[in-house]
């Protein structure tokens, strides 16, 4: 045990060196999340956080800078030291020694670029006055939301990083490394959910990658379900103006119709009575004397205005409305009651965003992380059945 540690020591500082001595490959690594931040700010827009569309784009974003990030700070670790680490391991060095230094190191870079990539919160506020929810979904209190982004992008830069490592054992040398790591982001992205609706076997993929948990925590921080797809500003403006135009149609189309046919007009005996109110309930009954069913003006000003019908059949507006879950507590202020009024909002089984979400999303991302620095160190031990090669 002893001897485990004092390698573990001496691990830890040549991984801590490697990583300051990388000149070109550590400012890269710490231009990642300066430009994801950069990027998300130019594109988020003014209805980032308004509407769903838009801040799902920022998340999307987000997402993708903590994969590439972390991908690329860890695909060179093992290939660069291949030819040392089969001297030091047939030397006697244990495999999980060098693992664990180089894992802590790369937890540590990814906390400070999860930090980094947090800058961009306060410049879409300053951009375009536009502020995530006033608390997260697991995490209250002032600042709580910015926790939660923080924790998921840890998350997201140690799991990628992890599966870095494992590529970067798997590499014979570091182009090779370098030229896979695109084709494995292309992968995460289209399996994270959010370019395309995945069905059947492709859904059931989607669990196993590291974006559809990442876009999992995000959209359940960022309260996705409970954001509009569009301005009701100009929902209520539309259906205005639909119902102006509707009114006037049908306020022209009868005196065409009277024009068209002059038999329809009363006769001279009973146009008289015809213009004065009527307390007869039989003519009311029986649609008058033209013999025209009520029921059928009803079904022809439904079609016409299917507003005005459903606000009239309360079981048809009921029918409408969008199946929500039980649990709404996740939502922000105001926003339930918005909700079961079918405002137009979207759901999906599979993105429905609450706090549990966060919770099972956040224990994922952790787990695979450990799994696939366990697979990293299993893959190591293999050089030990290699040549000793020197030392460089």
């Amino acid at each position: 045990m002893k001897m485990v540690l004092r390698q573990f020591a001496s691990c830890l500082d040549v991984a801590f060196k490697l990583l300051f001595r990388g000149g070109k490959s550590l400012v890269i690594m710490m231009m990642f999340p300066i430009a994801g931040v950069a990027i998300v700010i130019a594109v988020a827009g003014d209805n980032v956080y308004h509407l769903q569309t838009a801040t799902k784009s920022v998340a999307f974003l987000l997402m993708c800078t903590c994969i590439w990030g972390g991908l690329f700070n860890s695909v060179q670790v093992v290939v660069k030291q291949r030819t040392v680490l089969q001297a030091d391991l047939a030397a006697g060095l244990y495999p999980v020694a060098f693992t664990l230094a180089n894992a802590i190191v790369q937890f540590l870079l990814c906390a400070f670029q999860s930090a980094v990539l947090c800058l961009c919160f306060p410049g879409i506020a300053l951009v375009y006055d536009a502020r995530p929810p006033s608390s997260g979904a697991l995490i209250g209190g002032p600042g709580g939301i910015y926790w939660e982004y923080y924790i998921t992008f840890l998350l997201l830069f140690y799991a990628s990083d992890a599966l870095g490592m494992v590529v970067s054992t798997l590499m014979k040398s570091a182009e090779t490394a370098t030229s896979v790591t695109p084709y494995i982001l292309i992968v995460e992205l289209v399996f994270c959910g959010m370019l395309f609706e995945l069905k059947g076997i492709l859904n059931k993929i989607s669990y196993g990658m590291i974006s559809r948990w990442g876009m999992e925590a995000l959209g359940t921080t960022s309260d996705l379900n409970c954001l509009p797809l569009k301005d009701p500003s100009e929902q209520d403006e539309n259906s205005s103006s639909g119902g102006a135009t509707g009114g006037g149609t049908q306020a022209n189309v009868a005196p065409t119709d009277a024009a068209a046919n002059p038999s329809a007009s009363p006769s001279p005996s009973t146009s008289g009575d015809a213009s004065l109110p009527t307390d007869d309930p039989s003519a009311s009954a029986s649609g008058g004397a033209d013999g025209v069913d009520p029921s059928a003006l009803g079904d022809a000003a439904g079609a016409a205005n299917p507003d005005a019908a459903a606000a009239a059949d309360p079981s048809a507006l009921a029918a409408a409305k969008p199946k929500l879950p039980d649990d709404l507590s996740y939502c922000p202020a105001g926003m339930k009651d918005e909700m079961l009024d079918g405002g137009g909002f979207k759901y999906s089984d599979d993105y429905l965003y609450n706090d549990w979400h966060i919770a099972k999303a956040w224990i994922i991302l952790g787990c695979t992380a450990v799994a696939l620095f366990i697979v990293a160190d299993i893959l190591v031990h293999r050089f030990k059945n290699t040549n000793n090669l020197g030392r460089e």
